[in-house]
Order: C-alpha cells, then structure tokens, then sequence
C-alpha cells in the first residue's frame, strides 16, 4: 500500500510539472510574441567598376536587432555572400565587362528574417560610377550645382518611389543644358509632377541628349508652350520604358 501511495505521489508531481510548464510557455508566448519583421534595407551610397570588380557601398539599417546582409548577383552570384554588420562595402569579382548584372542586399537580422531587398541591373563598364536617389530633394540635385559631384552627364539609379509634392513649380532637369548621362527610374514611381510655365521643351526632363529608362510618372500636370511631355520635353537621345499617368 505504501508503494503504491508512493507511485502516485510521482505522478501527481510529474503531471503538476507538466502543467505548470506548459502554463509558463503559453503565458511567454502572449507576452514577449515571436519578432517576424524583418529589418528596413540598406541604404547604397556608392558603386565603382574596375577590372572585373564591381565594389559596392552602403549603409545599413538602424534596427538593434539586424545582424548581416546577404548580397546576390545574377548572373554568378545566385548563391549569395554574407557581409557582417558594420562593414558596409563588398566587392563582387570576375565580372565580364558588357554584361548586365541585377545585384540585390538582402538585410537578416538575429533571429533570422530576411528583407525584401534592394537592389538594380547595371551594365558592367569599367569607370561608371552611379549615384543612387532615395528623395524629392536628390532628384532634384541631378541638376547640378547641389551635391558635390552630381551634374546633367552623370549616371543616375532611382531606388524608392518619391513625391514632387514640395516642388509646387518643378524647374525641368537639363533646362540649364542637355542631360547627358543616364537615369535609371529602376521601375520605381515619381508623383506629383507639377509644372505652368511659358517656356518651351518642358517635362521631368528639358531636353535629353542621353539615356532615360525605367521611369513611372503619375499624377502629372504639365502646362507650357512647346516641346511639351511627361517625362522629356525634347528628345535627343534616348527613351525607353517609361510611363506617364
């Protein structure tokens, strides 16, 4: 009889523990919830091509939790290459010169979720060096005499939609002189475009000399002279996917 008290006395204590953690992990649970989101992107700040080696710089995000980025490459790269926070720069090398890369970063944090990513498709050429626009006021600075380096003949990628709504009267791009580099949109939407003037060869864009790609206008109004278009007012060079709604 003591034996079998004995017995389930231990039973008592193992289903007691039992419930009590099972208890302990539901109340976890509902109090400190699983984080499933993922850190913000990378900010990109720089890109040189030289040789065969593509460097690539950015800053990373400022969540506490975020851990690494993961960058891929294609085509070569699809299997991607992990850089510690805080580094801020890899070069991708062995590229053939003519070919056109689409490189995308991937930010992960500590617990593991993984970004959307940003990223574009160059063309490798040795000596470009693209600036990346992330604001109203960066595309603003295509213009020149704005950043230090940023001119109508530069090389230019587009890397979040932007909003024309502080520019109530937009001064056409190139309306001092042709644009002459290039400007990736990177599929990426400009809104608001606003322009009443009397002048001629008016648009986002005055007169284009150069290559002006991937750009998505909406929600434009555009009143001038001559010469008058959504993104371009006189066309030189050349255009291609571009959209105006």
């Amino acid at each position: 009889m003591k034996r079998f008290n004995r017995f389930l006395d231990i039973i008592s204590v193992f289903v007691f523990s039992l419930v009590f953690i099972t208890a302990c992990d539901s109340g976890s649970d509902s109090n400190y919830p699983i984080d499933l989101t993922p850190p913000a992107e990378v900010t990109f700040t720089g890109l040189n091509m030289t040789g065969t080696t593509m460097s690539l710089f950015w800053t990373d995000p400022g969540n506490s939790d975020f851990d690494h980025v993961l960058i891929t490459w294609d085509p070569g790269g699809t299997g991607g290459t992990e850089v510690e926070e805080g580094t801020g720069t890899c070069d991708i090398i062995s590229l053939s010169p003519g070919t056109a890369y689409t490189v995308t970063i991937k930010t992960v944090d500590s617990r593991g979720n993984e970004s959307d990513g940003a990223g574009f498709t160059i063309t490798f050429d040795t000596g470009v060096s693209p600036w990346f626009i992330y604001t109203a006021d960066d595309l603003n600075a295509v213009r020149g005499g704005v950043y230090a380096g940023w001119d109508l003949d530069g090389y230019y990628i587009v890397m979040a939609d932007i909003s024309l709504s502080d520019y109530s009267n937009w001064d056409p791009l190139g309306s001092g002189g042709n644009f002459s580099g290039t400007f990736d949109g990177n599929g990426h939407t400009i809104s608001g475009l606003a322009i009443n003037t009397t002048d001629d060869e008016i648009g986002l864009f005055s007169i284009n000399t150069g290559i002006v790609k991937n750009v998505h206008l909406d929600n434009v109004s555009v009143t001038a002279r001559s010469n008058v278009g959504g993104v371009v007012g006189y066309n030189l060079g050349e255009i291609d996917n571009c959209s105006v709604s």
